[in-house]
């Protein structure tokens, strides 16, 4: 949260974390809530493994919802053709929480504008219920490996202000940067 005048340093988060984190097992660490991110976590869950989500802002959906009014980038083929079901289920969401309008963004530059907070209700909805436990302005600050493969996630929570240590079988780095 950097501050629009004044100092910047102000916005550096100096961590210290101690000896003993508090620990969340899980079968797949998935950082990154943008519309990848997500979608790996659907995937995730619908195999039957738990998914620690993590994401460094304050929403999910990613650049998908992050705009003023949120455009996806599609092909002109989008509302016949090359859309997974899962896809094609957050279209429609959208579309019928906005009243059933084909386009409720109203713009040109996409068959499906809307408004991000929007979005970011739809994809809650579809997590809700799932084995997906999302952190939310949490950046993951080191990976434990042993023999190989990584065991723990070591994660910063900035609302918090601490620590959590992630235990996991999987990986996934979904972020959009």
């Amino acid at each position: 949260k950097v501050p629009v005048h004044g100092d910047p340093a102000t916005a550096i988060v100096r961590a210290s974390i101690g000896e003993r984190v508090p620990e969340v097992t899980c079968d797949a660490l998935v950082a990154g809530a943008g519309m990848g991110g997500i979608g790996a976590s659907l995937a995730l869950a619908r195999h039957g493994k738990s998914v620690c989500l993590t994401e460094e802002t304050d929403w999910i959906g990613g650049q998908a919802t992050s705009g003023g009014v949120s455009a996806l980038d599609e092909n002109r083929f989008i509302e016949i053709a090359g859309g997974t079901r899962r896809y094609y289920e957050f279209r429609n969401a959208i579309r019928a929480a906005s009243g059933g309008l084909s386009n409720p963004g109203n713009c040109y530059v996409s068959a499906l504008c809307f408004e991000p907070r929007i979005g970011v209700e739809v994809l809650t909805k579809m997590l809700a219920g799932l084995p997906v436990r999302t952190f939310l302005r949490t950046q993951i600050v080191a990976l434990e490996e042993k023999d190989g493969r990584f065991v723990s996630a070591l994660a910063w929570q900035f609302d918090k202000r601490e620590a959590v240590r992630l235990r996991i079988r999987y990986v996934l780095d979904a972020t959009e940067a």
